[in-house]
């Protein structure tokens, strides 16, 4: 038991701090993630009947509240994975 609550924080501290840089600076990740929400929004469109958005900082930004999101639960234990 001792191990897993030294290791849960150790495992969870990279998801947290980079979806914190990328909260502060989103706009070095979106060159790297606009190929993908330009697939991802292309697949979308043929197959829903609504348009999906494609602002691609916002899905940035989305990803990185979740990274900080589930590593802060991860961290607590309230996330077992």
């Amino acid at each position: 038991m001792l191990v897993r609550r030294i290791a849960r924080p150790l495992l969870a501290a990279p998801f947290i701090y980079g979806g914190i840089s990328t909260l502060r600076k989103p706009q070095d990740r979106v060159p790297g993630a606009a190929p993908v929400v330009e697939k991802i929004a292309e697949t979308a469109d043929k197959q829903l009947p609504v348009q999906v958005p494609r602002d691609v900082e916002q899905y940035v930004k989305a990803n990185a509240a979740l990274q900080v999101g589930a590593g802060a639960l991860f961290a607590l234990g309230r996330l077992p994975g």
